[in-house]
């Protein structure tokens, strides 16, 4: 189980930087507000899993 969790872990810290390289990649590109809603989906995903298995 425990290890169930420390892998959990690690895929919502995944979430999170992969959500802060797309951003800084929405920032230098000309895309369009539904790519950032998915980038900042993203990191509320992860966000998410990480509070999840902090308790």
């Amino acid at each position: 189980m425990v290890i169930i969790r420390a892998i959990e872990m690690v895929m919502g810290a995944v979430l999170i930087l992969l959500s802060a390289v797309m951003f800084k990649w929405w920032l230098e590109a000309d895309e369009s507000i539904l790519r950032l809603v998915q980038i900042a989906l993203y990191g509320i995903i992860g966000i998410m899993i990480i509070l999840d298995n902090w308790r």
